[in-house]
């Protein structure tokens, strides 16, 4: 089973670009993480637009050096914890996951975003399918569908659509999923979608 190397991290000062995190390219492979963020704001257009960071959770297969952030103010602290996730075929687990729900276009190939909760719902149970988690449609949960806004680069202005997901379902194949916990889940990882929080179902919510 993968072994998840993960850290809370709260913030500090803000970043200059306080609603996206560092383009891919400068992220290292395999880390993922999922912000707690404030209250959700308005744009010109009275669209939801996400709110600041209040704590980071990072998943990393390596031990990370907070240090330099601490030392700038960015992060006011920093806790690491091991996590070990092993899950057996037939399982019923429970499902927490922020997730950029889209799709590429054929013709223009831009990544285009769906926007009914039906279609969001049946998107994450395909992906979840895909990744050995059998879901049924009833048992998923889609939150409000939430703009995050910065740049990609020096100047290439980027949206990123993503809501919150929660959902029930059994395990069909235990290596499939105990892969998707270590990569994530569906496109936006570097902007804080598709880190997989989960837990054995129990009659507990979360």
């Amino acid at each position: 089973a993968p072994r998840r190397l993960r850290r809370r991290a709260d913030r500090g000062r803000p970043a200059r670009r306080p609603c996206l995190a560092a383009a891919p390219a400068e992220r290292p492979p395999c880390v993922l993480y999922a912000a707690d963020r404030g209250p959700a704001r308005t744009d010109a257009k009275q669209r939801p637009l996400a709110g600041p960071p209040r704590a980071v959770l990072v998943q990393s297969p390596d031990r990370p050096n907070w240090q330099p952030l601490l030392d700038s103010g960015r992060l006011t602290k920093a806790d690491t914890f091991s996590e070990v996730c092993e899950y057996a075929l037939g399982q019923q687990v429970a499902i927490r996951v922020i997730a950029n729900p889209s799709y590429r276009d054929t013709v223009t190939r831009r990544r285009m975003s769906l926007s009914s909760v039906a279609e969001c719902g049946s998107w994450l149970r395909r992906r979840l399918a895909d990744h050995g988690v059998d879901v049924a449609l009833n048992h998923i949960e889609v939150g409000e569908r939430v703009r995050m806004t910065g740049v990609k680069g020096e100047d290439h202005p980027i949206t990123v659509i993503c809501r919150m997901f929660q959902a029930r379902g059994t395990v069909q194949s235990p290596e499939a999923f105990h892969q998707a916990l270590a990569q994530g889940l569906g496109p936006g990882k570097a902007y804080g979608c598709g880190l997989l929080i989960t837990k054995p179902l129990t009659d507990e919510a979360w």
